[in-house]
């Protein structure tokens, strides 16, 4: 979050009011959820820092108990990082799309390969993946290691890949509370922001 104030500007008279609730999966926002979200009742507006990410609309119908609750749009983060536009091009384009976030990219073994047990049973794969055609990658930062993770994650996978440096402005403008900066070290500075981004890779 604080990379997030860098890029928005927030300043410290902004009123802090964002709350990333743990997440519980599609089965548990009725339950552990419904719980942790009756813990944030009151006027302070707060912000639940996922989309609908697979609930099937039973985020919103909960949210909407909640006046002072709101969610990040979209159906799902790749949609709230990219931009609704670019996301639906994408997948119209071509349905059988991969796709990973820098969180996801650099993270591939764990959350993607040793999740789908590909690690004790690579014969899967293609079971899995047989009908994708591509990885497109969604970054955030620019950052090279992240690149190369989400070519090797690609290449694992047997698929094309693509690269959109998407940046954090998509997400900046999901985030639809203001943000009070956490104060940082004597000495320290805010983390620049990046003027040009990278163009769009294929391989």
């Amino acid at each position: 979050m604080d990379r997030l104030v860098d890029v928005r500007g927030d300043g410290a008279a902004g009123e802090a009011a964002v709350e990333f609730v743990q997440r519980v999966g599609p089965r548990g926002v009725d339950g552990d959820g419904g719980e942790k979200f009756g813990m944030l009742a009151g006027e302070r507006e707060v912000l639940i820092g996922y989309a609908d990410c697979g609930t099937g609309g039973r985020l919103d119908a909960l949210l909407a108990e909640r006046p002072n609750l709101r969610r990040l749009p979209g159906d799902h983060c790749y949609e709230f990082f990219a931009g609704t536009e670019l996301f639906t091009s994408l997948h119209d384009a071509d349905p059988g799309t991969f796709y990973l976030t820098d969180f996801l990219a650099k993270h591939f073994d764990a959350l993607v390969w040793q999740a789908l047990g590909l690690d004790r049973h690579p014969e899967l794969r293609d079971a899995y993946f047989g009908n994708y055609s591509r990885v497109v990658l969604f970054s955030q930062s620019i950052d090279p290691a992240v690149v190369d993770a989400g070519r090797a994650g690609a290449e694992r996978l047997g698929l094309a890949f693509e690269h959109h440096h998407v940046g954090l402005d998509h997400f900046a403008d999901a985030v639809t509370v203001h943000l009070r900066p956490r104060a940082r070290p004597v000495g320290a500075t805010a983390r620049p922001t990046p003027l040009t981004p990278p163009p769009i890779e294929r391989t």
